[in-house]
């Protein structure tokens, strides 16, 4: 019995991952959206006196990691458990980073224009 759970559990590894990612990713999402009501009523604000440049490249750098990873994933599901599952598990973390420095990004845009941030 403890060897067919564990071949279950192996075979349930990349599912696992995807379903803790796609959790995240909600978690993510919620955090954009109060990013978006701070902006939205003015007050996001920037915690130093960086530009827009500052962050534009890291948004960019980042931006194409996740497409990438985005290819990961999608030629993991296809593949084994555990690449479904280190991809997923790539995917989550590379979508966290690329809202923060977006959040960065907004920020540094000023509480004067709401609506570019």
């Amino acid at each position: 019995v403890s060897m067919v759970l564990s071949a279950l559990q192996a075979g349930n590894k990349g599912t696992q991952a995807c379903i803790t990612a796609a959790s995240s990713v909600s978690g993510i999402i919620a955090d954009l959206d109060t990013t978006i009501m701070f902006a939205s009523a003015g007050t996001l604000n920037a915690e130093n006196e960086e530009s827009f440049a500052d962050h534009r490249e890291n948004i960019l750098k980042t931006a194409k990691a996740l497409v990438e990873d985005t290819k990961l994933l999608v030629s993991g599901a296809a593949s084994s458990q555990d690449k479904l599952a280190q991809a997923a598990q790539s995917s989550a973390k590379t979508i966290t980073q690329l809202t923060d420095v977006v959040k960065l990004g907004a920020a540094s845009m000023g509480s004067e224009d709401p609506e570019t941030q």
